[in-house]
């Protein structure tokens, strides 16, 4: 046999031996919180898998020369496992390990499971082929559930902020709005609106403007929602203030009340003792007898006035009365 010939065989013998690594994806993005799977399989023409080892190892993207690389798992032959310190509890392999599968699943996706993911697979009786593959895994946050608000008065020819943000989200999410009526049908944004990065800006509202507006934070992992509801009211219909109003009058009109009162009665005390209608110094005195001689005079001289009762507004002198003597001048009076 020539030489050529014979590294001919020996290159076919090496090919049949060779260890031949698979994996489905070479590149993964994940959200944090999420289970990690890293699938593999593995191929081999060794006569037996003795002292067989699956090796997983995580490379961080800013290595430390304390530790340059992470162990995440490794398996040796007959199901012995050994667990890096920084997976326990995370980590196994999810198929038939001793046969060709060397996938495992990491549970609870972190931010410092982002790596690249180095599988290695070994045996003494054959030691060619491909015995490595890499994974490159980003985990990301995604949006926590944003928080809507309004900022300004919903009342007619105002303008009102509608605002919408997430705690969390990496990358950094972008937010977007939608519009709905009162009757929840979808309907184009009001034309007085203005998108912002960090909100939707209203501009002289109306009650048209009134209906629900859905607010979606999203990033490339994955979105979350929050929705809000604005009522557009008029001016009138600001019940509170006009309360206070209303609540301020009666207030001062009571105190009024109060102080008209409280001088009325100080009026009343001050008020002097000879102006009172009842004089207690009278109270025990009797009415004066009636002369009857002057009754009897009296109607006498109203018997005797022809006049009285026929409406002539001639004044008749008064009688003398009999008990009084008749006046006689003097003759120094004449």
């Amino acid at each position: 046999m020539s030489g050529a010939a014979l590294l001919y065989l020996l290159s076919a013998l090496t090919s049949l031996n060779a260890v031949m690594i698979e994996v489905k994806d070479t590149h993964m993005e994940i959200a944090r919180g999420d289970p990690l799977h890293l699938q593999c399989t593995y191929q081999t023409n060794a006569p037996t898998k003795n002292n067989l080892n699956i090796e997983w190892i995580l490379v961080e993207e800013v290595p430390t020369e304390e530790e340059p690389t992470i162990d995440v798992i490794q398996y040796f032959y007959d199901g012995i496992y050994s667990v890096g310190k920084r997976y326990k509890s995370r980590v196994n392999f999810t198929g038939n390990a001793n046969g060709d599968d060397c996938s495992i699943v990491i549970q609870g996706a972190q931010i410092t499971d982002t790596g690249s993911y180095v599988v290695e697979v070994t045996t003494p009786h054959d030691l060619d082929g491909t015995r490595k593959a890499t994974v490159d895994v980003i985990v990301l946050v995604p949006p926590t559930p944003p928080i809507c608000k309004i900022e300004g008065k919903a009342e007619y020819g105002e303008s009102v902020k509608l605002t919408c943000h997430s705690e969390e989200g990496s990358p950094a999410p972008v937010y977007s709005w939608k519009n709905y009526s009162p009757t929840n049908q979808p309907r184009q944004l009001p034309q007085m609106s203005i998108q912002e990065t960090d909100g939707l800006m209203l501009k002289n509202i109306s009650a048209k403007t009134s209906g629900f507006f859905i607010c979606t934070s999203k990033n490339k992992i994955r979105a979350a929602s929050c929705n809000i509801t604005l009522a557009v009211m008029p001016p009138s219909m600001n019940i509170g203030f006009y309360g206070g109003i209303i609540g301020g009058a009666v207030g001062v009109l009571i105190i009024l009340g109060i102080i008209v009162y409280c001088c009325c009665c100080r009026s009343e005390e001050k008020l002097p003792e000879d102006y009172e209608m009842d004089d207690p110094r009278y109270e025990d005195e009797e009415p004066a007898e009636r002369d009857p001689k002057r009754d009897d005079y009296a109607r006498t001289y109203r018997e005797d006035d022809p006049n009285e009762n026929a409406g002539s507004t001639t004044v008749r002198q008064p009688l003398v009365p009999p008990n009084k003597p008749t006046y006689v001048p003097d003759d120094n009076d004449v």
